[in-house]
């Protein structure tokens, strides 16, 4: 009986608010996915009850901002040595650089290092070997602090924080948990 009282009795953890896009995609359990099960990026994304709120706010729904969060998503996660490296590279190069003959990637970026060309060249190789894989992640990477990315994204974050309104409730991020 004690220790059901203790358990009844603990005080309940808030949702913490997420502080920067950082932490936003920090929402996302990446260790829970696998190669075999992998439901896509944009599946991920909304699992995660701060990150469905946050695409559904209506600043960031204005022109290619989703993508662009999208993008930067998938950034956070190959920086996390995530197990599905490999299905989320798939989806970055079927998503954003998928324009092999053009090689314009599908949202805009500053690129001031000239480093999507090199992108879609990689994309165009073996990119399962593994220093191919490396070099090209570590590239993908670096585009997550492109200017365009970061203005795009820092100004609609700052707005979704500030209105509560938009905020997932307790209720929605607990069903969420249980998917």
């Amino acid at each position: 009986m004690g220790s059901l009282f203790s358990v009844l009795s603990r005080p309940k953890k808030r949702m913490q608010i997420p502080r920067s896009l950082d932490e936003l995609c920090d929402t996302v359990n990446w260790k829970e996915y696998k190669v075999e099960d992998w439901p896509g990026l944009q599946e991920v994304a909304l699992r995660s009850a701060w990150i469905r709120s946050y695409l559904e706010s209506p600043r960031l729904r204005d022109g290619d901002r989703v993508d662009i969060f999208l993008f930067y998503l998938a950034c956070t996660g190959l920086q996390k040595n995530v197990e599905v490296e490999s299905s989320l590279l798939q989806d970055v190069r079927d998503i954003f650089f998928c324009d092999s003959e053009f090689y314009q990637p599908a949202i805009h970026l500053e690129d001031i290092h000239n480093s999507v060309d090199e992108i879609f060249r990689l994309f165009s190789l073996d990119w399962k070997d593994e220093s191919i894989r490396t070099k090209l992640k570590k590239m993908i990477v670096d585009l997550k602090q492109d200017e365009a990315v970061r203005t795009g994204l820092k100004p609609v974050f700052n707005d979704f924080i500030k209105s509560r309104d938009l905020h997932p409730s307790t209720l929605q991020h607990c069903i969420l948990s249980l998917l």
